[in-house]
């Protein structure tokens, strides 16, 4: 969750408040949430592990 890592994605709202605010501005109208996203790999050194 970002809220746990601030120092890493900075000040982010709540689940609860992002909630409510697409409530809000769907009671306007049609709304488009754009969500970016990127893979990352993941590598373990660890014995026996398996890839995902």
């Amino acid at each position: 969750m970002p809220q746990a890592e601030p120092a890493v994605f900075g000040l982010v709202a709540s689940d609860l408040t992002v909630s409510r605010r697409v409530d809000t501005l769907a009671a306007g109208g049609e709304v488009i949430v754009d969500i970016d996203s990127m893979l990352v790999q993941a590598h373990s050194e660890k014995q026996d592990t398996a890839a995902t």
